[in-house]
């Protein structure tokens, strides 16, 4: 009898659930699809939840089977499948919709996709009316509110001490530690400087990843870490750090509970990682502030306890030291994964453009011309030079940002806004996605060459004079090409546009610099291969699909692994 009605009332509380589930299911659906009556936007309507973590995971395995089903029933799921826009490479709608702007209508309410520069300027610099889903963000709350998941008035507040840390000593100290940091990854692949032979790197991503960790941690809050071996007393800090950041995503999808009492003592480390962080973080705060204010450093962290007019725990409203740790926090996992992407990305790009790299080798040559042996480059003076070198970096992001799509909503509002000069209506809880794949990829802002790798299109004459209604992405260096606005917004743009811009920005051109200083890259053939064209083309096909590889997770990475090589310049296997 017992049995029976625990039978009933797990049967029960399934059928509730599911009942459940269906009505939300029905009802948001139909809700999104009153749109498809009154807009003059063409639309989509798919059947897979949005924002369903299941379908999350799984559409990528399953999209390949609908293309099997009759009268093009499974279209639709080239819309849904996550990561769409990047297999699609941002020409779908157009080609089949005719629209840089459309609706998905499905269960979970409508969603408009926005790959028109005009339109994509007008929501970013509307920010209150288009808000960022701050409730999308709350598993990065992990230690209070920070400026990434703040909105409204407290991001305000967030964002006024935070933008006074990224300011050019800042990034001149991002500079001359990405050098340093830049020669101790290769003194870690060779126990030379300058190698005399070729030196292999089968997972470049492991390493530069771990460059760009090295980066954020000193230039981000004083920690310096080590290449080689060499104790400091800063290892334990090292890392937590970097079990911290490497498994975020456990600490996103699993529950505090799981970890704390799982079986593999790796999950309970991941438990434990965030505290030790934040004591690491909160000691490097408890320093910085016993320190004489009249030795300040240019860190992030000193930076921003130290911002002009701002005294902790003050009527004068400082960040308190959860909010201090928690955009820190924000700081070191934007700041080392979406730049350590990009490096690698064009590394890779560069391997398999030889003559794009002897063309880099140009402006280094010039560049370094002239110094002393082993003196390095200054921010100041040298880093304006660098034209080609931000060229390569834009390039790069244009063609693999570093994430593909920028949410938006209304919030509880109406809003209006125009498209092709017609206007239409946003209703409220909408969600918005600016496409930045369609739009960095659109021939009418790129030309009818917008999906080919050229980093030269960057770079103008001295006659040059930037068009209306366009932006620049790189005020340090002259004559370089400004894009319409909205064409270009990897790095966001209105007033959330992305603090750490000119670090990231200083970052990737001083470990290219570094990098190529002395040396190539290069694809690394079979051995023994002979020099033909048939292996090289093979190579670069190769490069080419794992260049393809991305996929979202905490920002949108590179799978695919390619090895390279670096070879003294002149030795390469394949002469220019």
């Amino acid at each position: 009898m017992n049995m029976n009605v625990a039978t009933i009332i797990c049967w029960s509380a399934l059928l509730a659930i599911a009942s459940r589930y269906a009505i939300w299911y029905i009802s948001t659906f139909r809700k999104a699809l009153r749109i498809e009556a009154s807009t003059l936007l063409p639309s989509v309507r798919i059947y897979t939840p949005r924002y369903s973590p299941l379908i999350y995971v799984i559409s990528p395995y399953i999209a390949p089977l609908f293309k099997y089903l009759p009268f093009g029933w499974g279209k639709w799921m080239r819309y849904a499948v996550r990561d769409g826009t990047w297999q699609h490479k941002g020409t779908l709608p157009r080609k089949e919709l005719g629209s840089d702007v459309y609706w998905l209508l499905g269960p979970g309410g409508p969603q408009l996709w926005v790959g028109d520069a005009d339109l994509i300027s007008e929501i970013t610099h509307r920010w209150k009316d288009f808000p960022k889903p701050v409730m999308y963000y709350t598993q990065l709350q992990l230690f209070g509110e920070n400026v990434l998941t703040a909105e409204g008035p407290l991001w305000q507040f967030h964002r006024k001490i935070t933008v006074r840390s990224f300011n050019p000593k800042n990034n001149s100290l991002v500079f001359t530690e990405s050098q340093e940091q830049a020669k101790g990854m290769v003194l870690s692949w060779s126990k030379e400087s300058r190698p005399a032979s070729a030196i292999t790197v089968d997972d470049l991503e492991t390493s530069v990843t771990k460059l760009a960790l090295h980066i954020i941690s000193a230039a981000g809050f004083g920690h310096q870490m080590q290449w080689h071996g060499q104790e400091t007393p800063k290892v334990t800090f090292a890392e937590s750090l970097k079990t911290f950041v490497d498994e975020i995503w456990l600490l996103m999808i699993l529950p505090a509970w799981f970890l704390k009492f799982s079986p593999s003592a790796h999950l309970r480390r991941v438990h434990k990682a965030p505290d030790i962080f934040a004591n690491h973080v909160q000691q490097a705060i408890n320093e910085t502030r016993s320190e004489n204010n009249t030795q300040r450093k240019n860190d992030l962290l000193s930076n921003m306890i130290n911002s002009d007019g701002i005294s902790h725990g003050s009527d004068k409203g400082g960040l308190s030291d959860p909010e201090i740790t928690s955009n820190v926090f924000i700081f070191t996992l934007a700041g080392h994964e979406t730049t350590a992407t990009t490096i690698q990305t064009a590394l890779v790009l560069l391997a398999v453009h030889p003559e794009l790299q002897q063309w880099i080798h140009e402006e280094l040559d010039v560049i370094y011309g002239g110094k002393p042996e082993g003196e390095g480059l200054v921010y100041e003076s040298d880093y304006p030079k660098m034209r080609r070198v931000m060229a390569l970096m834009l390039e790069t992001l244009r063609l693999f940002p570093s994430i593909s799509g920028i949410p938006k909503w209304t919030s509880d509002n109406h809003q209006a806004a125009q498209y092709n000069g017609q206007p239409f209506d946003i209703p409220p809880d909408t969600s918005i996605v600016l496409d930045v794949v369609a739009v960095h990829r659109n021939p009418r802002y790129w030309g009818e060459d917008a999906h080919v790798f050229r980093p030269s299109r960057w770079l103008m004459d001295e006659t040059y004079e930037p068009p209306t209604n366009s932006v620049s992405h790189s005020k340090h260096h002259a004559n370089m090409l400004c894009p319409r606005k909205g064409a270009f917004i990897v790095f966001s743009d209105g007033h959330r546009d992305c603090l750490g811009k000119g670090f990231a920005q200083a970052e990737f051109c001083a470990v290219i610099a570094t990098l190529l200083k002395d040396c190539s890259i290069e694809l690394v053939p079979p051995q023994g291969s002979a020099r033909s064209d048939a292996v090289w083309s093979a190579l670069c096909q190769n490069a080419w699909k794992a260049l393809d590889d991305r996929r979202n997770m905490t920002s949108f990475k590179m799978y695919g692994k390619v090895p390279v090589r670096f070879v003294p310049r002149g030795s390469e296997w394949r002469r220019r």
